[in-house]
């Protein structure tokens, strides 16, 4: 999904590893940002995490102090596991 702000570069890969999954296995959020800081408040993930039911998820955002930043996570239970935060050149 989106977050706040995406760059041309994160949407082009969300996308791309949305066909690396399948598109009958993954749900793609491309249409609206989403205002989501994942490591600050978790249950928005959570709460769409249990709505469509899956266990992996991706947060795409652009700020000025973290260009081109990835959020990759699971989740167990409606739990969030782990995330990992990925910087994209």
């Amino acid at each position: 999904m989106k977050g706040r702000k995406s760059s041309e570069t994160l949407n082009t890969l969300i996308k791309e590893l949305n066909a690396l999954r399948g598109t009958e296995m993954s749900k793609l959020y491309m249409r609206k940002s989403h205002n989501v800081c994942c490591f600050d408040d978790v249950s928005f993930v959570e709460g769409q995490a249990g709505r469509i039911d899956c266990s992996l998820f991706g947060v795409a955002s652009h700020q000025k102090k973290r260009p081109h930043n990835l959020v990759l996570g699971r989740i167990f239970d409606g739990h969030v596991l782990d995330m990992f935060e990925l910087g994209i050149t």
